[in-house]
């Protein structure tokens, strides 16, 4: 009784600061203790730090007209037309130009360096927004109408922008960018007319959200960020106007041009499910008058239910939760390509171990055999990780449904999977919830909870020794109501699918998704009120819409409805609505393919960390050579990382990312019931790309110019 008494003077204590806090900068907030400041104590509220509650002063920051409006049009628009004019007007070497160095050997060691902590910030303060967002603002001036984003924007923009990223990064290779100030300023402008020109066409940032291909980077690397703007939910109920949406709220400063149209991006702050799409610009914080968006700290990997991405054998149950970010097929190739393009700057140390000559590597564009042979070398090594990953799923799934069947056939469990069906049918007919056998009210369910259990659900005493050896198996704790839930739903899915039910084996044997969307965007996608539920008819729609190879028949839909919706609700949730995804059709590369970002991240990092550690700390002794100034530069100050230094922090980062992706990867396919045999695949190749990218790192005969 100490302990609970101690443990709820706690709880008291911290939602009484926490309405203390909503009182002093909410003119909204409530006399009284409610339920929501009691919220902040759950799991999913300790491990978030509120930073405009912590550190009251960063609300006036944010509330600044300089946040980030004022910043863009008085500062990063004429900043940028200065620094394309160097580029066109200056030398065209990098070692002669400080503003080439500080594009390659700054910018990139520097945005690869904010993903983990400031997620998509960049895209907010980005010159070729900044010069759409004033081509907008000034074709509206001159009364043009701007359009609603067409559904192609969703649809064919991630294509878009892994086509548009792929040609960049062979022109990048093919005409040597790094080492040519026009050409390089040339790219910049090619990314800011596609911003301006969706600018000045569509509202709000089209170009931002779905078709630029920095952007589409920055979106899924944002995924695994540390910082978020999250809405605390309870402070919206009863909203009847959104300006964090819409903008033009009463509370703003009026100069602040950029927050009065409210969010850029076109999202709903409180039906965010990951932070790829958020790029941080602060309006819906501006905006709203009941300070419901926040701006939190979180652990790195937080969207994927796997906080700070190590594996989760060493974590605690209830701080596991099934992933929420909206994959892409599209955007996970670019995670490969990206893999790739660190290759490709090792190209001569790849054609000299394969004994090709390395003057390939440098063959002008010109219509000749050198430069095609170049071409297509680029080509290959580009899609090389991703035709290795495809290649290595591929190979896997057969072998894993032999595994599968194996098992099935010399460890049969007749006992076993009756008590199974028995438990999992009797809780239908009985609208039971696993909820209830949580007595204590801890969160997980213990032994003697699980016999309590057992007799709610109808098993008799004599079989319940059985039954719960069962469904212990391999766990290392105490289980989560959630995954008491999950694996009972998944070994009553196993056994009926070795039945060979029609309603799940049928339909999964013939069917495929004809969509690249991943589980969860359908979801998003049918759950149009962002209530977090689907109901019979949304799940119908789903194959009216295009969705399956096979359309299902109303009956094959309302009965695989009817099997998922385990607490009869009349409605599912993203875990419910995924179990049936996972039995009726094949799981696609997509689904686990983000399971490389970590791998991607550390890749592009350590690549470009090099190159900042061995040229950027000669910015100032190029910039006389730059503006063309005959002075001596003996006397300016330059800082170069050894050559054991950078090859120390290189390996750091891609043991580290490594361990990360196959945790992540992991974490992916156990989400999505996929066998050791398919992670196992993947897992392999990613120590493959972690081995051979190490290995083209640390060639000792590589020099600066290597670093292309």
């Amino acid at each position: 009784e100490i302990d609970a008494d101690a443990e709820l003077d706690l709880e008291l204590c911290n939602g009484l600061e926490l309405l203390a806090s909503e009182q002093r900068w909410n003119p909204f907030a409530s006399n009284a203790l409610e339920s929501k400041h009691l919220l902040a104590n759950a799991y999913n509220e300790k491990i978030r730090t509120r930073l405009l509650y912590k550190i009251p002063f960063l609300r006036n920051v944010i509330m600044s007209p300089w946040v980030f409006g004022k910043t863009l049009r008085y500062i990063v628009v004429p900043v940028f037309v200065a620094y394309l004019a160097v580029l066109f007007l200056g030398p065209q070497s990098r070692e002669e130009s400080a503003a080439l160095t500080v594009f390659w050997a700054g910018w990139w060691p520097g945005i690869m360096l904010v993903f983990p902590f400031l997620g998509r910030i960049w895209c907010t303060i980005c010159p070729f927004m900044a010069w759409g967002d004033l081509s907008q603002e000034i074709a509206t001036r001159l009364g043009v109408k701007l359009k609603k984003w067409p559904r192609w924007g969703s649809t064919a923009g991630p294509a878009f922008a892994f086509g548009l990223f792929y040609a960049i990064l062979m022109w990048e290779e093919l005409w040597d960018l790094p080492q040519n100030a026009n050409l390089s300023a040339c790219l910049l402008l090619l990314i800011t007319a596609g911003a301006v020109v969706n600018s000045v066409t569509f509202e709000k940032r089209l170009w931002c959200r779905y078709m630029c291909p920095i952007g589409a980077m920055n979106k899924m690397f944002a995924t695994a960020s540390m910082t978020e703007v999250r809405t605390f939910k309870p402070n919206c109920d009863g909203c009847t106007n959104p300006t964090c949406v819409k903008g033009d709220s009463p509370t703003l400063d009026p100069g602040d041009s950029y927050a009065i149209k409210g969010c850029t991006m076109g999202l709903k702050n409180n039906q965010l499910r990951d932070m790829g799409d958020c790029v941080m610009c602060m309006s819906c914080v501006k905006n709203c008058e009941r300070e419901a968006p926040e701006f939190n700290i979180r652990p790195i990997g937080q969207d994927y239910g796997l906080p700070w991405l190590l594996p989760k054998q060493i974590q605690k149950p209830e701080s596991l939760a099934i992933s929420q970010v909206e994959t892409n097929f599209w955007l996970g190739g670019i995670i490969t390509i990206l893999q790739g393009s660190v290759a490709l700057h090792y190209l001569p140390k790849i054609l000299a171990e394969l004994g090709i000559d390395q003057s390939i590597a440098t063959a002008e564009p010109a219509l000749d055999l050198p430069f095609a042979i170049h071409a297509s070398l680029a080509a290959v090594i580009l899609t090389f990780p991703g035709m290795l990953s495809y290649a290595a799923d591929a190979s896997s799934i057969p072998l894993e449904s032999l595994v599968n069947v194996w098992k099935r056939e010399f460890t049969p469990r007749p006992a076993e999977n009756a008590l199974i069906v028995k438990l999992y049918e009797n809780m239908l007919k009985e609208g039971k919830s696993m909820a209830e056998w949580d007595m204590d009210g801890d969160g997980a369910v213990s032994d003697w909870e699980m016999k309590e259990g057992f007799k709610l659900a109808g098993i008799e005493e004599s079989q319940q020794e059985l039954l719960q050896n069962v469904l212990v198996s391999g766990e290392e704790s105490d289980m989560t109501v959630l995954r008491l839930m999950d694996k009972t739903q998944q070994l009553y899915f196993d056994i009926k699918e070795a039945e060979q039910e029609p309603t799940y084996q049928s339909i999964k044997s013939e069917n495929e998704l004809e969509t690249k969307l991943t589980f969860v965007e359908i979801f998003n996608k049918l759950d149009k009120d962002g209530s977090g539920y689907i109901t019979k008819e949304e799940l119908l729609a789903m194959s009216e819409l295009g969705y399956f190879k096979r359309p299902l028949t109303r009956q094959e839909s309302d009965d695989l409805f009817d099997k998922a919706d385990v607490l009869r609700l009349g409605r599912l949730n993203l875990f419910e609505f995924m179990s049936i995804m996972r039995k009726i059709v094949k799981v696609g590369i997509q689904e686990i393919g983000y399971g490389y970002l970590p791998l991607a991240w550390g890749s592009l990092t350590a690549y470009w960390l090099g190159l900042g550690m061995r040229e950027l700390g000669l910015t100032l002794v190029r910039v006389p050579s730059t503006f063309y100034l005959p002075i001596s530069t003996d006397w300016i100050p330059q800082a170069v990382a050894s050559q054991d230094l950078i090859h120390s922090i290189q390996v750091v980062v891609m043991l580290a990312s490594f361990a990360c992706s196959v945790a992540l990867t992991q974490k992916l396919c156990d989400d999505n019931r996929i066998g050791p045999v398919r992670f196992g695949s993947h897992a392999a190749v990613q120590f493959i790309g972690t081995v051979l990218t190490l290995y083209l790192m640390l060639s000792p005969e590589l020099a600066i110019s290597s670093y292309r």
